[in-house]
């Protein structure tokens, strides 16, 4: 009687989603860069859904924009400077600064296998990105604020206007 009652109290739980979102599995993202893939590899993404929020690897996602990551002793905060502009970020807390200036954060950073995720939209944010997403095909698209210079039309040919004389 004891192990049906627990049997029913767990698939409750299973059903109404009460587990942490941790416990849940956790749909993997891939990412593109101004169409270009974070990772060079097929299994490693770069990136997870956890909680219905993105989150990437901090350190994959830096090193795209060639910035620098600093790790605290500990393992437990992490600071992201891309562009001149710098985020700092502490594993279970939804609040961050960008510049020494707070940035409230849409999911608590986490550690998975030793490495650091932050929400996407936060490390877009630091990176002066914006994210769209494809939830359908699991993709974040990361576009950058940077744009080719347009070209530039050719000068015109100036014309005289006093037809040249000859001797």
């Amino acid at each position: 009687m004891k192990r049906s009652t627990a049997a029913r109290c767990l698939s409750l739980v299973l059903a109404l989603g009460l587990l942490p979102a941790a416990a849940r599995a956790d749909q993997t993202y891939s990412v593109l860069i101004d169409g270009r893939p974070l990772t060079s590899s097929a299994t490693e993404t770069g990136a997870v859904l956890h909680g219905g929020i993105v989150f990437v690897n901090v350190a994959t996602f830096t090193k795209a924009f060639n910035g620098l990551v600093t790790f605290t002793l500990n393992s437990t905060a992490v600071r992201v400077t891309i562009n001149r502009r710098t985020g700092n970020f502490v594993n279970g807390s939804l609040k961050s600064d960008l510049n020494g200036m707070p940035l409230k954060l849409s999911g608590a950073p986490f550690a998975l296998n030793g490495d650091t995720y932050v929400p996407l939209t936060a490390l877009a944010v630091v990176a002066r990105a914006t994210v769209r997403l494809n939830k359908a095909a699991a993709i974040a698209h990361v576009s950058t604020a940077y744009r080719a210079p347009a070209a530039r039309p050719p000068a015109p040919v100036l014309k005289p206007s006093v037809a040249p004389t000859g001797s």
